[in-house]
């Protein structure tokens, strides 16, 4: 008889959303650690010291060099 094994879990690229506050980094942060993935917030990319938005192309340049990773969430 052969072990009960649960399947290994096959998504690399996972999406948290929600309203503010909710959550959503903490949970994505944790879901990343759990699963080795690398861990993208949104926040951080988008915020320069002294809370100062990076304007749209430079977001977008940065969102979208994190994305290109294999795994993340």
């Amino acid at each position: 008889m052969e072990p009960n094994h649960a399947p290994s879990f096959v998504y690399k690229r996972i999406v948290v959303i929600g309203v503010t506050g909710f959550g959503k980094s903490v949970l994505a942060e944790k879901l990343a650690q759990k699963l080795d993935l690398n861990f993208i917030e949104l926040d951080a990319l988008n915020w320069k010291p002294g809370w100062v938005d990076s304007d749209l192309e430079e977001f977008r340049q940065k969102v979208e060099a994190d994305m290109h990773a294999p795994a993340w969430a």
